[in-house]
């Protein structure tokens, strides 16, 4: 098991620049749009938002990442690292627009949340922490 663990961190460092990248504008800007949506959509495992709130949610997801998609204007390797990001919020929003709430699909875009920060030294991100 330690092993595994071990293993774990490494591909982490591996995945992890050593610096972080700026993020332009539009990057900052929809990235705060899925952190917003995400925190939003916790509340669904307490049972406090109906399949209408998590449907609005999940095409608040997408219209985050298409806007990402056409005015996001970054180097390649950082608009490599991104991509896999905005692939896994396509993906939770797809879960939560045809199934409603999915605690994997929260799952998944918290990760995504805590991943972002990692890559991209983001100013707006860290001022606009609410913990």
């Amino acid at each position: 098991m330690e092993h595994e663990a071990h293993a774990a961190h490494e591909a982490l460092d591996e995945a992890t620049p050593a610096r972080r990248w700026l993020p332009d504008a539009p990057l900052s800007r929809g990235m705060q749009r899925v952190r917003s949506a995400t925190e939003t959509l916790g509340h669904g495992s307490h049972g406090h938002l109906d399949d209408a709130q998590v449907r609005g949610i999940a095409a608040e997801l997408k219209a985050a990442v298409d806007m990402m998609f056409a005015e996001c204007k970054l180097d390649p390797e950082p608009d490599a690292a991104l991509h896999p990001l905005l692939a896994r919020v396509l993906m939770a929003s797809n879960t939560l627009s045809e199934s409603g709430y999915d605690a994997t699909a929260l799952a998944e875009l918290q990760a995504v949340v805590a991943r972002y920060p990692l890559l991209f030294d983001d100013p707006a991100w860290s001022a606009s922490q609410s913990d």
